[in-house]
């Protein structure tokens, strides 16, 4: 593959415009090896994973993942520790861990690697990107049917804590359109194609353990395997009669596997039947790669 280097800038996604990007993680290939995805958290449809795959690769430019660096907190005796392994040496997390955020600031680095990431569609893909900052937008009133702005048409989970958000739409009506809203939780909302959306990370408590690299590497995977077209949708009504629908997604990996989720969800009037009739008219409700910039 070609050598990376900084492709054109996107308007930044963060709160405020991040420094230029350093040399960081170049994504080629297959990553490490993940740990088996847990079962889906309560703000999130489903669980999330896949791959970047080689051959896709040699034909756009390589990402980078801004650096993350190592993160060391203290607990209430004033030990240090790290996310990420932190109840190994136990059966499990403490009961008194469970819902409680610590520290939400470990995560912060998510809306540089959202940046990095829209730079990087925007450089590859023929592509739109529109940007809001959404810290002057009124959002008590949002719906995904009457959104608080354009962007965030469709968009389900926008909470009064969202400050920034970019759609991006490829040049193809049969590719996948990414939204993205950064929140100063601090985290980031997805949504992808009609109905899918997934939020990073998906539990910041205690408990769950997240760290922000985990985080922004199941971010990095749906993002670009929805670009990468390896990224499909199903929906079906859950009652007769009722406005609950079963919204399914499934990422596809290069090595012949798969990751998917389904989850219930309860949608304005004509959206489930909308969104069945658009996913009808793809193979499988299996979105299309995007086109790539010129």
């Amino acid at each position: 593959p070609p050598p990376p280097h900084t492709p054109p800038r996107a308007p930044p996604l963060g709160p405020h415009p991040p420094p230029p990007l350093p040399a960081g993680r170049v994504v080629l290939g297959r990553p490490p090896p993940r740990p088996p995805p847990r079962p889906p958290a309560r703000r999130a449809e489903g669980a999330c994973s896949t791959r970047v795959s080689r051959s896709s690769l040699t034909r756009v430019t390589a990402y980078v993942r801004p650096p993350i660096l190592r993160q060391v907190f203290h607990d209430a005796d004033g030990v240090p520790f790290e996310y990420g392994r932190r109840w190994d040496h136990l059966d499990g997390p403490p009961e008194d861990t469970y819902s409680v955020d610590s520290h939400p600031e470990r995560f912060a680095p998510l809306a540089g690697v959202a940046d990095a990431l829209v730079r990087h569609l925007a450089a590859t893909y023929a592509v739109t990107v529109e940007d809001v900052d959404l810290r002057g937008v009124d959002l008590a009133s949002h719906t995904a049917v009457g959104p608080a702005h354009p962007v965030l048409a469709g968009v389900r989970n926008v909470g009064p804590d969202a400050v920034r958000a970019v759609r991006v739409t490829p040049a193809s009506d049969d590719a996948a359109a990414l939204a993205l809203v950064v929140t100063d939780y601090p985290g980031v909302v997805v949504r992808a194609g009609v109905l899918h959306e997934d939020t990073f990370p998906s539990c910041g408590c205690d408990a769950c353990d997240d760290t922000a690299a985990g985080a922004a590497e199941a971010l990095e995977d749906l993002v670009l395997g929805v670009a990468a077209g390896r990224f499909s949708e199903a929906v079906r009504r859950a009652l007769p009669g009722r406005h609950e629908w079963w919204v399914a997604h499934r990422l596809d990996e290069p090595d012949g596997g798969y990751s998917a989720g389904e989850g219930r969800t309860r949608l304005a009037r004509g959206v489930g039947q909308q969104a069945r009739r658009r996913l009808a008219t793809l193979p499988g409700g299996l979105w299309q790669p995007w086109p790539a910039a010129d």
